[in-house]
């Protein structure tokens, strides 16, 4: 008959901690170095200021090499229960994952409230030096096989996907703001989120400026993307937290021709046509157009537009200018079209027909045809809702 001696228990205890170990630094590795690469190349922008560039590879090599050690120092001072080694690895993952975001404003709460639910955690699993209570032959059988640690081991990665992960529109707003920064090709990261259901007015602001340095201008882009119903303040970058929110935010005014921040948010489509008027050939031009389109106020956009753009059936308009015209058309009858483009006046007769159609009952259809035009936005308010993802 066999027996179960305190080292074959022991032994098993070391085999079962090694495969913990293993597996716990495989998932850390390709975590780092995939979804939570972003939280910690946002915390080093915050620490280096913009300077440096985060490298994912070594990053991940170097946190995840750290925190292995971390948790083997902790099993070797600390005294847990055989079936909870995985506190072991508790402390190492939230200074790798939760820690780096309380550099990050947007995702300082969120990493506070992780990172002292996993010290909690940690204290409450810890047993005192003082328990010498051993198990019967009959439990120590049961604990060779036990299956407790892998449960906590796939709980622990649970929270490091929940905590190392940061909102796709913080990570976007990111992208733009460095690249922006550094004078790179803004335009290679404006797709990135061009079918997210949400967006933020520091995302819609860094995307404005970024379009209106293309040659395609802010008025054949600009409501491809989601936008929210902030209206015209929306254009203005008023995140001015860290240095380059900052310099983007006075470099932006001095762009348009600004002196400072409008307010009340009521103001900002009179202060951009000031803006256009001393700058008719500039940004701002655009800026007061898009401004109108974001407030709904087709009838003034119909008769500024001239100002700055010839409006003919020889001249191409640029794409949202010539579908807010054809929808002015339609919604305030003239006596002969302002812009009687042939195919987007069918495009928006067909609009229009699925919109009646479809409007209390799939709305994801229209939305999945038409939202990358304006007219979409436009008539945003009247339809159920904006579908939570691409049909």
């Amino acid at each position: 008959m066999s027996t179960h001696t305190s080292s074959t228990i022991s032994a098993q205890y070391r085999r079962t901690r090694s495969v913990i170990r293993v597996l716990f630094g495989i998932y850390l590795f390709l975590f780092l170095y995939g979804p939570g690469s972003d939280i910690l190349a946002l915390a080093h922008w915050y620490i280096a200021h913009g300077v440096t560039s985060y490298n994912p590879l070594a990053g991940a090599l170097v946190l995840t090499g750290l925190a292995l050690w971390l948790a083997s120092f902790i099993a070797r001072h600390t005294h847990y229960r055989p079936t909870h080694c995985v506190q072991a690895f508790v402390l190492p993952s939230a200074l790798c994952v939760a820690a780096p975001g309380l550099l990050i404003p947007a995702q300082r709460s969120l990493a506070l409230v992780c990172t002292l639910l996993a010290i909690v955690l940690w204290l409450l699993c810890l047993r005192p030096f003082s328990d010498t209570t051993r198990r019967s032959p009959g439990n120590q059988v049961s604990a060779t096989w036990n299956v407790t640690p892998y449960v906590h081991l796939f709980i622990l990665f649970a929270y490091i996907g929940i905590a190392g992960v940061l909102p796709s529109s913080i990570v976007y707003e990111q992208r733009l703001t460095q690249a922006l920064v550094h004078g790179e090709d803004a335009e290679r990261f404006e797709d990135a989120g061009m079918n997210a259901p949400i967006s933020t007015p520091t995302l819609t602001s860094l995307r404005a400026y970024a379009l209106a340095q293309t040659p395609e201008g802010m008025g054949s882009q600009f409501f491809t993307y989601s936008l929210g119903d902030g209206g015209a303040t929306q254009l203005l970058l008023r995140d001015t937290c860290g240095p380059h929110r900052k310099a983007l935010h006075d470099t932006i005014l001095h762009d348009l021709g600004l002196d400072s921040i409008v307010a009340p948010p009521s103001q900002v489509a009179d202060r951009l046509r000031l803006a256009a008027e001393r700058q008719p050939q500039g940004m701002a031009r655009d800026y007061y157009l898009c401004a109108l389109l974001l407030e709904r106020d087709l009838e003034r956009f119909a008769h500024e537009l001239p100002r700055y753009y010839v409006v003919s059936d020889s001249t191409r308009l640029p794409a949202h200018y010539a579908e807010a015209l054809v929808l002015y058309d339609r919604t305030h009858p003239q006596p002969e079209p302002i812009y009687p483009e042939a195919s987007i006046t069918a495009d928006y007769r067909d609009f229009r027909e699925m919109m009646t159609q479809n409007r209390h009952t799939s709305p994801g259809l229209i939305w999945e045809k038409y939202h990358n035009k304006y007219w979409w936005y436009y008539y945003r308010p009247i339809l159920i809702s904006q579908p939570e993802t691409k049909p």
